[in-house]
């Protein structure tokens, strides 16, 4: 087993955004016809999506969360990206997030409606529950080490 050369790397990172973007360039080396570039990642919440070269390579969800890259891959510099689906509570806690307006008003006429049908209407489309219940971010994102690992079969 051999390592790639390190190289830059950048992490777009907001707690309540609705996803998480992680980037890096790697330099590979030519590889043979009988190994395997695999990505290893330690550990993900809640879903991963890796792209190599602008291209989806595959889905991580459930360990061992570990992925074949070598048919995506080119010799030389290769960029590398994440996509981390977040949890729609940690989006939903964003203080800057507006409520949004229904699309569509509640009928007047409807001889049941009420000022109060409308407000609880309000609060269940928008998770107002859920927002009191967890007062600070779930854990997101991507955790641990993401590894670049060429594999020789023996």
């Amino acid at each position: 087993m051999s390592s790639c050369r390190r190289g830059s790397g950048s992490l777009t990172y907001d707690i309540t955004a609705a996803a998480l973007f992680y980037e890096r360039k790697a330099t590979i080396p030519a590889i043979r016809p009988n190994q395997r570039v695999w990505l290893q990642l330690e550990d993900v919440r809640e879903v991963a999506e890796v792209f190599v070269n602008g291209r989806s390579a595959g889905v991580l969800w459930k360990a061992p969360r570990r992925l074949d890259l070598t048919d995506w891959l080119a010799e030389g510099e290769n960029a590398l990206s994440i996509k981390v689906t977040n949890v729609w509570i940690n989006h939903m806690l964003d203080s800057a997030l507006q409520e949004p307006k229904p699309s569509s008003p509640l009928s007047e006429n409807w001889p049941y409606f009420t000022e109060k049908i409308k407000q609880i209407r309000d609060r269940r489309l928008y998770g107002h529950k859920e927002r009191q219940q967890v007062q600070s971010p779930l854990p997101a994102g991507l955790s641990g080490k993401a590894t670049l690992q060429i594999v020789t079969p023996e």
